[in-house]
């Protein structure tokens, strides 16, 4: 029957959202009792249907009837209202999920207190409200103080919920754990106390004059990003970035989750678990027996590539594996930075969700969020790709096989683009140029960009999934970019690169400040750090490389040496330099080379603070 008439769609969607409730009101009524000590994991799956339903009428009356998680957008709760929950956690207690997390409404520093947010289905979120109000904290942390990355766990013996969270005042030199304890999860929490949690001497470093100000010795490790995590023996741990972010500890809490365990003993209560990598935003997870450890590099608000470590025992030997993230963005996790990760509601072991933040530092009401979904496969291998949306299904389908994809390039004056059939039960699609991996779409074309003019380029597609099962390769496509001419390699993509901290940066350093050596100031290049390579595809068509190089000037001590190789060959081999030797420009012959890798070495000296610069790097024809 079609109807026309609005009032009359109105009645009938009312009615049929009645016989919906009637069905889950009955369901749940004739439903047996089971016991009390049923496992919450067991509760949630027979649950979870219902759950979902139930989320679906509720979205239906608040015109929001999508059920998919979106990126990069703005996330409103069920009333239309912007989300604020940033830096947090996920509790699931019964058929509910509660979301805590920052709330930046009035901006920097987290002024009005601990959001909530609650749901059945993890699509649609109701605000509970403020749990943990900032003035409802010590005075150093009600103004100008930070409270961040609030993290609740629920403790059976106590019968509390318990909340954790970095607390700092001032300038960041307070750097210290706050506790809160509630009796249900939409709170209201009552703080209980700051603290620093464990005390140890880590060495000379912590003598020196910069870290002097946190007075570690006197007050403990500093204690900043966090997390929490509660084990399947009912342990509960805090996961953080300790002395002054160097260093991520875990360490065992108490029985009442209010404190850690105590003694403090290193190897049997808490362990560190990556020490001197600089890491923070840690979120854990636990699939197969084994515990995984995801944090990023510290960047301030600014993003970074992700990294994951594997160990047998949360308080064992922690191995760092890699990035997890893949395709176009993966070196800065997606614009985003790790906060938590959820297991996927209803779904098989190893299948979770990478909750994140893509953080806007000039206006952090205006951050959004990125959750990403993964599975851990049979050896511990995590793939995070840019799935810019989807839905839970994506967990389900897992044909034996994927069709390959049959690509041609599209009509444009003025782009590259290339499309693709869609392969049934792909959940994406890998995009590779050169045999190397180059982007991942989700839908069925993907723009070409940052080609080197001139030179050749082939194309081809993969069909995958979230389950690890992959097509064979499309046939190829080839894409000439134009003519060759002069170029600055800031304004083509590289093939690859790698680095010692951070991430790589166009025409600025590789912590976001200008271009300055010896105090010269250059506009355009390429900001990198030591031990870095970058790799270029010039196609053998360019005559000469030239650049000025130099160590950046912010941190004059420490040494660097830049080196060009040209198809494996050693081009240049530079001498010395620190912050304080002046740029010193370079002409290499590049003819007939095709691999142009660009090389900075710490210098022998360690890699602590060694940005370097590539400024105004050009390729002539």
């Amino acid at each position: 029957m079609k109807i026309n008439d609005t009032k009359s769609k109105t009645v009938i969607s009312k009615n049929v959202n009645a016989v919906i409730i009637l069905m889950i009101i009955s369901a749940l009524l004739v439903r047996p009792v089971k016991a009390q000590n049923i496992s919450l994991q067991e509760s949630n799956h027979e649950l979870f249907a219902l759950s979902n339903l139930a989320g679906l009428v509720r979205a239906e009356t608040k015109d929001n009837p999508t059920n998919w998680i979106e990126l990069g957008k703005s996330w409103r709760d069920i009333d239309g209202n912007v989300i604020e929950a940033h830096g947090g956690g996920i509790l699931q207690v019964g058929d509910t999920y509660f979301w805590y997390g920052e709330n930046h409404r009035l901006g920097f520093g987290n002024q009005t207190g601990i959001s909530c947010y609650s749901s059945k289905d993890l699509y649609h979120w109701e605000n509970e409200g403020i749990v943990l109000p900032k003035v409802s904290m010590p005075d150093m942390f009600r103004d100008s103080g930070v409270v961040e990355r609030p993290k609740v766990l629920f403790n059976a013996g106590t019968g509390k919920y318990v909340m954790w969270m970095h607390l700092d005042a001032g300038n960041y030199t307070y750097a210290c754990a706050g506790v809160a304890v509630a009796d249900n999860p939409n709170g209201k929490f009552r703080f209980l106390r700051a603290f620093r949690p464990i005390t140890f001497d880590y060495g000379e470093r912590m003598n020196n004059p910069r870290l002097k100000r946190f007075a570690e010795k006197e007050k403990g490790n500093t204690y900043r990003d966090m997390t929490l995590f509660q084990d399947d023996d009912g342990k509960a741990y805090t996961i953080y970035s300790a002395e002054d972010n160097a260093s991520i500890y875990i360490s065992l809490l108490n029985q009442d989750y209010t404190d850690v365990a105590k003694p403090s003993i290193i190897g049997k209560t808490w362990t560190i678990a990556i020490p001197n990598r600089f890491r923070e935003a840690p979120a854990v997870c636990k699939s197969n027996g084994k515990y995984y450890l995801f944090t990023s590099a510290t960047t301030g608000w600014a993003s970074n590539a992700a990294s994951y470590a594997i160990a047998d025992s949360i308080l064992g030997h922690w191995e760092i594996i890699g990035n997890p993230c893949s395709g176009a963005g993966s070196e800065f996790t997606f614009q985003s930075q790790s906060a938590f990760i959820l297991p996927a509601p209803g779904k098989n072991d190893g299948s979770f969700i990478f909750m994140a933040d893509w953080w806007n530092s000039s206006a952090l009401n205006k951050s959004t969020y990125i959750w990403l979904p993964f599975k851990i496969g049979r050896y511990g291998e995590v793939v995070i790709e840019n799935y810019d949306k989807w839905s839970l299904g994506i967990f389900d389908a897992n044909p034996s096989s994927l069709a390959a994809p049959v690509v041609r390039l599209a009509d444009s004056k003025d782009k590259h683009i290339i499309k693709w059939n869609p392969v049934a039960s792909a959940a994406g699609y890998r995009i590779f140029k050169n045999g190397k991996l180059n982007g991942f779409s989700c839908s069925t074309e993907y723009e070409v960009s940052g080609l080197v003019p001139g030179t050749n380029n082939l194309f081809s597609v993969v069909a995958c999934n979230i389950n690890g099962v992959t097509s064979h390769a499309s046939n190829l496509v080839g894409i000439r970019n134009g003519e060759a001419h002069n170029i600055l390699l800031s304004d083509v993509a590289e093939e690859n690169y790698t680095q010692g901290w951070g991430v790589l940066t166009i025409d600025h350093t590789d912590n976001g400040g200008p271009i300055v050596i010896a105090g010269r100031i250059f506009k355009r290049g390429i900001g990198t750090h030591a031990n870095s390579e970058i790799l270029y595809n010039l196609g053998g068509l360019y005559k000469q490389f030239t650049s000025w190089i130099g160590r950046n000037t912010e941190m004059p001590d420490g040494k660097v040496q830049f080196r060009v190789y040209g198809d494996g060959r050693l081009l240049y081999l530079g001498s010395m330099m620190t912050g304080r030797t002046p740029a010193q420009y370079i002409e290499i012959p590049v003819s007939g080379v095709f691999e142009l890798k660009l090389v900075v070495t710490d210098g022998g000296d360690g890699d602590a603070y060694d940005d370097a610069s590539w400024a105004e790097a050009c390729a002539s024809y």
